[in-house]
Order: structure tokens, then C-alpha cells, then sequence
């Protein structure tokens, strides 16, 4: 899978009138390859994700933070 694979999902979903959830993207990008899981332990920065989780939502380390993969850094 790809960009493109996963722009074609986006816009299938879109056009079919479905609500995408942040949880469902997430899967399908690391699906399409654009992004990776990586178990953190602990928080991996200040700004990261997996400590805004901690915090905001109750989960405990260690826990799925996401990272980009070659085909979606800038």
C-alpha cells in the first residue's frame, strides 16, 4: 500500500457520505504504510501524542505512539 491507496480510501469514504474517526485514519495510514506503530514506554517528547493519551484519555504506558514513515515526513 501507498499515498495513493490511501487517498483513494479517504476519498471513498468521503463521497460515500462516511464519518472517518481519527482512530480509523490513523489504522489506515499506518496500514498504507504512511505511518508506523512503535510501542512507547514512556512519553517520546513534550509535544507528542502518546503523552496527550496519557493524560487526557487514561491510558498507561506502554502504549502505540504512531510515527511517520519516509512516505509522510516533508
Amino acid at each position: 500500500m501507498n499515498i495513493n491507496s490511501f487517498l483513494h480510501w479517504v476519498i471513498d469514504q468521503a463521497l460515500g457520505g462516511n464519518n472517518i474517526d481519527a482512530w480509523e485514519l490513523q489504522d489506515k495510514a499506518a496500514e498504507c504504510g504512511l505511518l508506523k506503530p512503535v510501542v512507547a514506554t514512556e512519553a517520546c517528547g513534550e509535544h507528542c501524542y502518546c503523552q496527550t493519551l496519557e493524560k487526557m484519555s487514561g491510558f498507561t504506558f506502554p502504549i502505540n505512539c504512531y510515527k511517520k514513515t519516509e512516505w509522510s515526513k516533508e
